[in-house]
């Protein structure tokens, strides 16, 4: 389970875009192509190093009307699959500005 009190950074060799709201990402190599459904769009937008894990789960509640508990378990679910492909890193604390 991804602690709430953690930040969830994009890996800054991705290259990213989104189009009609669906997020689509490309190794640098240009080897692998992702491409995410609405609520992995929305959650990878939020992973920018500033967010906490805490504060995605309170913004997903917010946007899909869900309770805590079903966000908690979608974006953990979502994030532990971006960090065992690389796609993501956690960090202890905030990125700078």
């Amino acid at each position: 389970m991804i602690p709430q009190e953690k930040y969830i950074l994009r890996n800054k060799e991705l290259v990213w875009r989104m189009l009609d709201n669906e997020a689509f990402i490309m190794s640098t190599d240009g080897n692998k192509i992702h491409s995410l459904n609405n609520l992995g769009s929305f959650i990878w937008q939020l992973l920018d190093g500033k967010n906490s894990f805490k504060n995605i789960i309170r913004l997903l509640c917010e946007r899909f009307k869900v309770t805590e508990e079903v966000a908690q378990t979608d974006a953990n679910d979502f994030v532990e699959k971006l960090l065992a492909q690389g796609l993501v890193q956690l960090c202890d604390t905030p990125l700078a500005e």
